[in-house]
């Protein structure tokens, strides 16, 4: 709402884009300062998992399901070892696109985790995948670089604000084809290469510890508001 932003002093906008676009309809300052995430919670295993490489996608808001059923169709019957986890609630669970995915025997579904089980299916996990419609931050995102996992997501402005890539592959928005390709070339990495991709996503998160986060935001409050 237009009156609402006219009387705010100060915004923080977790990616540059929904930044510029604040500015243009405010006069309050705009400071992009990026979401935070608890990097001694969400951490790498102390041992990697042996057995078949697990990729894994959490959530459902703003999820290009009808992306990921492509992807999927096209990855899994050509490597039948690997193995999806999908953290979906259930109620989503009865939509045509999600039965198309439930075909595949490698899929495993998963919902209302304690946060240990939730960190336990990151710390299991080979790399994210994670095709969007839309996002500004996003908590998977944060959460599977704090982990230590190689990504391959949708090429969206506000993934590039959080990721490099060192660790992320980014792919077109809706190109099925280009993100079963990524996912293929990171399922084919050496020990080497994939353990480079692990500790730069992990050296990344540590940028954005909350503790860190938090002392920005703080200093922005104080040139909004100085005593």
């Amino acid at each position: 709402r237009h009156d609402l932003l006219t009387s705010l002093d100060g915004i923080v906008a977790v990616s540059r884009e929904l930044a510029a676009f604040l500015a243009q309809r405010t006069k309050a300052q705009v400071r992009f300062i990026p979401h935070g995430i608890d990097t001694v919670f969400f951490c790498p295993p102390r041992q990697r998992p042996q057995g078949p490489p697990r990729l894994l996608l959490t959530g459902q808001w703003l999820r290009d399901f009808d992306c990921l059923a492509q992807v999927l169709d096209r990855l899994l019957p050509r490597l039948p070892r690997v193995q999806m986890d999908l953290l979906v609630p259930r109620w989503r669970r009865a939509e045509p696109v999600m039965l198309r995915i439930a075909r595949h025997p490698q899929v495993h579904w998963h919902c209302n985790l304690s946060d240990d089980a939730l960190r336990g299916l990151y710390q299991h996990a080979h790399a994210l995948l994670m095709p969007l419609l839309d996002c500004t931050a996003n908590n998977a995102v944060l959460e599977a670089m704090a982990c230590g996992l190689p990504i391959v997501a949708s090429d969206l402005p506000a993934i590039a604000d959080y990721t490099d890539d060192v660790f992320c592959t980014r792919t077109p928005p809706g190109d099925a084809k280009a993100m079963a390709t990524a996912l293929e070339a990171v399922l084919a990495l050496d020990a080497g290469s994939l353990e480079s991709r692990r500790a730069a996503a992990r050296n990344a998160a540590l940028k954005l510890d909350w503790w860190k986060i938090a002392v920005q935001v703080w200093q922005f409050y104080r040139e909004v508001a100085p005593e």
